[in-house]
């Protein structure tokens, strides 16, 4: 009879699996810690580190650029200036270290000031705050209602010498126009003149029949100069 013969089953003992199964898990397990010390690390860096220019806009801030500056846009330059995106987005970080998170709204109010300097910006910031005083007028509330006030020269400040008071009621008084387009400016101011020219001839007609009871030589007079007969 022939021999048959017998061929061990591929089976492999418990004892060398877990032998070699042993090391795998082990690499896992160490595997796993590093990458969850990794993470914990990251988080801690990112916690404690202070975000610089982070919570601006770029992308929003040269959209609005590109809606009132198109032809300059294209070309990346404006009267000798460059203006690429690039550019832009280095000058809006410089502004958002002066003013915070709300450069991108200054920069979609005015996207013109993207145009200054970074140097120019921070010395008529830092006069505009030399002018704080008690009354809880900051130069900050100024420049987020009116961004133009920040592409004027501190020469041309040290010059003129305006209050920060009158600044902010100014800028105040754009702000409230600017939903009325690029012209509000423009209408608020011939309102303005409108209701001055408007209210001298309501003085001057109702003044002069009382002045000529005073003195007759009112003939010829200005609607101011009626109230000097009364208020010398």
């Amino acid at each position: 009879a022939k021999r048959r013969l017998q061929v061990a089953p591929p089976w492999t003992p418990r004892s060398m699996t877990a032998r070699r199964s042993g090391p795998r898990a082990t690499r896992c397990v160490a595997a796993c810690l590093l990458a969850a010390c990794v993470a914990s690390f990251s988080a801690s860096v990112a916690f404690f580190m202070p975000s610089s220019g982070s919570s601006v806009d770029s992308k929003r801030a040269y959209a609005a650029f590109l809606r009132d500056f198109p032809v300059a846009a294209a070309r990346g330059t404006y009267q000798d200036t460059p203006c690429d995106e690039a550019t832009l987005t280095g000058r809006l970080q410089a502004l958002s270290a002066l003013v915070g998170e709300q450069a991108t709204e200054m920069a979609e109010k005015e996207p013109i000031i993207l145009l200054w300097g970074s140097e120019e910006l921070r010395k008529s910031f830092l006069y505009l705050q030399g002018l704080e005083m008690e009354d809880g007028v900051t130069a900050k509330g100024a420049v987020l209602k009116n961004p133009k006030l920040l592409t004027v020269s501190q020469g041309e400040y040290e010059r003129t010498k305006p209050s920060l008071s009158s600044l902010d009621l100014a800028a105040s008084a754009f702000d409230s126009v600017r939903p009325l387009g690029p012209f509000g400016p423009f209408l608020f101011i011939t309102a303005v003149f409108v209701s001055l020219l408007v209210a001298a001839r309501l003085v001057g007609n109702f003044v002069r029949p009382l002045a000529e009871q005073i003195t007759p030589n009112v003939e010829g007079l200005r609607p101011f100069e009626l109230l000097q007969v009364f208020f010398p």
